[in-house]
């Protein structure tokens, strides 16, 4: 570990500790993430979180994360409740979500499990839900 990861480790164990009240047992790579890096961590009530932390410039894929899952969790949906996040960069050198995990698989680990006509279904199923919700259709369109 070097000691770059070091800080940062510690610097999310504070972040936990300060605004979810749990306590951080193990943090590990999670791995999945377009802009940021994502980890996985491990509380000592047995809790999983997920951290997504940004150091570049823009924040725009966090910030558009925070507002769909909220977005989403008003249709009743089943999407990952936000503990905390601070886009800012002021009281650390990153932007940060961290979410409770749900159980189940990452959609983009799952469609390249599915057959090739399950695959093919997936955009018909996508753009039924963009014409039933036209504001995630305009959201979609402007973050290209």
């Amino acid at each position: 570990m070097t000691s770059d990861s070091r800080n940062i480790y510690s610097q999310l164990y504070d972040i936990v500790i300060k605004n979810t009240g749990y306590i951080p047992k193990n943090l590990s790579p999670f791995g999945i993430g377009r802009t940021h890096q994502v980890y996985l961590l491990e509380t000592s009530a047995n809790e999983s979180l997920i951290v997504r932390v940004n150091y570049g410039p823009h924040t725009r894929h966090l910030s558009g994360q925070i507002f769909w899952t909220n977005e989403l969790l008003k249709l009743g949906l089943a999407v990952p409740k936000i503990l905390t996040s601070d886009l800012s960069k002021q009281k650390v050198p990153f932007a940060y979500t961290i979410y409770k995990k749900i159980e189940g698989k990452d959609l983009v680990l799952e469609y390249s499990s599915l057959k090739r006509k399950r695959r093919k279904a997936w955009p018909n199923n996508i753009n039924t839900y963009r014409k039933k919700y036209p504001l995630y259709l305009r959201m979609i369109n402007m973050e290209g």
